[in-house]
């Protein structure tokens, strides 16, 4: 004879909501790290653009850090060069 008791409740297992959310998961940090990546080579690229415009930058800083030292070694032996430098190089607020 047939059994005509309540139905079977129907059994979900958890494998397959986590699997799908594990691969989003994944799928996520993967687009994730092609982004990092992306923006690495970027950055790098721009920085090798620039390398040039900052090595003169560096020079002329050098330059003007030369020019003044030896501005502060004319202007202390010689009256009338430490005049012009008081004139044009010292600002107002100093004087």
């Amino acid at each position: 004879m047939h059994d005509t008791s309540a139905p079977a409740t129907p059994r979900y297992s958890p494998f397959w909501p986590l699997l799908i959310l594990l691969a989003a998961v994944l799928i996520g940090m993967g687009w994730r790290w092609s982004e990092l990546r992306q923006q690495m080579n970027q950055t790098r690229d721009q920085v090798q653009r620039l390398e040039p415009a900052a090595g003169q930058a560096r020079n002329i800083n050098n330059g003007i850090k030369i020019f003044m030292n030896d501005l502060k070694g004319l202007m202390s032996a010689d009256a009338g060069a430490r005049s012009i430098v008081e004139r044009h190089v010292t600002p107002p607020a100093a004087r």
